[in-house]
């Protein structure tokens, strides 16, 4: 496993309309005491994780997080991501705590601060925080001040999405410094879906404005990522395909998570796979329209949440057929896509297309390196999609 997603505490000083978990139970709803923290931090690393990531609700709340930083550094953990609303570090007596950390140590540690709209009105809406977009700004500018890096998170919403070119000026000018802006569409669970039924706009109404603001970042030397890249059908990225898929490989890695609350096991024990990023959980909560049966990247495209298909249609989608990739020039030697065996097998098999669909929007194929033992069935499924869209000259294992 790559990465370990650790979650302190379902407590939050914000209460966003569409967030992704809702408050458990009472006598469930507890942080994770420090032992089990850092326990549970061992162990991942010795299982091979390399990366964590320390999510909440809002990490923050924990006066022990410096320490829980810390320790996770000292593991060997070569980068820690602390995913907050950024309001705690309008204080500046924490910032200058994880401050006190040596240079070398601090560069492994990455700040991902959620702000979802440039207005403060709006941002607060949307929160139902008064005043939390004010402190969220003020927390960006003393972790950029101290040195630290810094990303924003963006959630896309109907209230602020024609804004979108507007907040990229206001992260250039305002909060120069900050090293990405991720972008992300709203993962409609249960409890959140009456909100995300108001607030989820239409792709194809919101795609000019992205596309302005990722262009404007772009110029100003700020990087762009989609955060769950695979929720948005690659037909509606408009042109930017290299772009879509090069997001789902950065956020495709093999991933475990951690989370004392789990109220659909109640095992407190357990690493579990992501949930959210399972093939399990696309069937069950995406659909396919009618022209996705002609698509070409129908293997490597969930299709669209089924609430969204009854808001919206299908009539958005449009197939890619063989046309398209005919007009792709084939330039330089097959590029090396080595299967990953860390993954379930249909979840290495959809990168692998992925890796093969990014060779080959710009202008090169692949071959395939599979680990021994691969399932003969997703290795089937891969060549023939990569044959389906030319990115290896014919069907068979070692092109």
């Amino acid at each position: 496993m790559e990465k370990l997603h650790l979650s302190l505490s379902w407590d939050c000083n914000e209460n966003c309309r569409f967030c992704l978990k809702k408050a458990p139970a009472q006598q469930v709803n507890r942080p994770l005491p420090l032992r089990d923290c850092l326990a549970m931090l061992k162990r991942a690393r010795a299982a091979g994780c390399r990366r964590v990531s320390l999510d909440g609700g809002e990490p923050a709340l924990r006066s022990d997080l410096p320490q829980i930083i810390k320790s996770a550094l000292l593991l060997g953990y070569r980068k820690i991501d602390v995913m907050t609303n950024g309001t705690r570090f309008a204080d500046p007596a924490l910032v200058r705590l994880l401050a006190s950390l040596s240079p070398a140590i601090r560069r492994r540690l990455f700040f991902c601060v959620s702000l979802h709209a440039r207005k403060a009105a709006v941002s607060d809406a949307l929160t139902r925080r008064p005043g939390g977009h004010a402190l969220t700004v003020a927390g960006i500018r003393k972790l950029l001040a101290a040195g630290f890096t810094v990303s924003v998170s963006h959630v896309i919403t109907k209230p602020a999405y024609k804004d979108l070119p507007a907040f990229a000026e206001f992260v250039l000018k305002d909060l120069k410094g900050v090293s990405e802006v991720v972008f992300s569409h709203i993962y409609p669970v249960i409890h959140s879906l009456p909100a995300v039924r108001r607030l989820y706009p239409r792709f194809s109404d919101a795609r000019p404005f992205l596309d302005a603001a990722v262009a404007r970042l772009g110029k100003g030397k700020v990087a762009v990522d989609l955060g769950n890249a695979e929720m948005l059908p690659v037909c509606l990225t408009g042109g930017r395909e290299a772009f879509f898929v090069e997001a789902f490989l950065h956020n495709s890695v093999a991933a475990v998570t951690y989370d004392r609350n789990k109220l659909d096991t109640g095992d407190s024990r357990k690493l579990e796979s992501m949930p959210l990023a399972s093939d399990q959980f696309g069937e069950r909560n995406k659909v396919k329209g009618p022209a996705c049966r002609r698509c070409l990247l129908a293997p490597v495209c969930g299709g669209v949440w089924k609430f969204y298909a009854e808001l919206y249609g299908f009539r958005e989608l449009r197939p890619y057929g063989r046309e398209f990739f005919s007009r792709l020039k084939v330039r330089g030697a097959a590029a090396a896509v080595g299967v990953s065996g860390d993954m379930p097998p249909a979840a290495a098999a959809r990168r692998a297309m992925a890796q093969a669909l990014a060779a080959r929007l710009k202008g090169r194929r692949v071959r395939f390196v599979f680990p021994r033992s691969f399932d003969k069935k997703a290795a089937a499924g891969l060549l023939s999609f990569a044959a389906e869209i030319g990115a290896v000259k014919a069907q068979g294992k070692g092109q």
